[in-house]
């Protein structure tokens, strides 16, 4: 099965054509930090950068999170932290899927090269939700998805949503639709 994507902004996520055997799919997001007081997705390194120089954490099997004023995810850090979560999100009939986040800051999701959400501003009134961004699935596969993501201070919230075709209503992606390829 050939993935083939490219990228919106070669500065925020370069996903290249993989080929992916659905038995090496491990679970979960893969996870990679930087510090920093962004205000603004834009002020975050580059992807790249931050799998270089940043640290890495467990891979995160879900997009629930409430984390109030607690730490965000395993980066050790409650303010201050930029966040990327990249791997893969299988899309099981082929059709238009809508995708929206709620959050607290800033956030970008990529579902191959397609930004699909994009709220890059610090949220100075807490939790937000945005607006549904389509990405038309040819096929059923895993495709790549890229999370940019940035908790200046105050509460954290990082939750990320999918409409399938023939849904009435969007829900929070199963962990089961989410994977990483270990050494990517």
């Amino acid at each position: 099965m050939v993935v083939i994507c490219g990228c919106a902004s070669a500065d925020r996520a370069t996903l290249s054509a993989v080929d992916i055997d659905p038995e090496a799919v491990k679970p979960g997001l893969t996870v990679y930090y930087t510090s920093g007081f962004f205000r603004h997705a834009d002020m975050m390194p580059a992807f790249e950068s931050v799998k270089d120089a940043g640290w890495s954490g467990t891979p995160v099997a879900r997009l629930n999170h409430h984390f109030g004023s607690g730490e965000v995810f395993d980066s050790g850090k409650n303010r201050g932290i930029g966040v990327y979560l990249d791997g893969v999100v299988h899309l099981q009939e082929p059709g238009t899927y809508r995708f929206a986040a709620l959050s607290n800051d800033g956030i970008r999701v990529w579902i191959g090269s397609e930004m699909v959400v994009d709220d890059p501003y610090w949220h100075a009134q807490g939790d937000r939700r945005t607006p549904e961004g389509a990405f038309h699935a040819p096929s059923a596969r895993w495709y790549p998805i890229r999370i940019q993501y940035f908790q200046r201070k105050g509460t954290a919230a990082l939750e990320v949503y999918w409409r399938r075709p023939g849904d009435e209503a969007p829900s929070i992606i199963p962990a089961d639709s989410l994977g990483h390829l270990p050494g990517r």
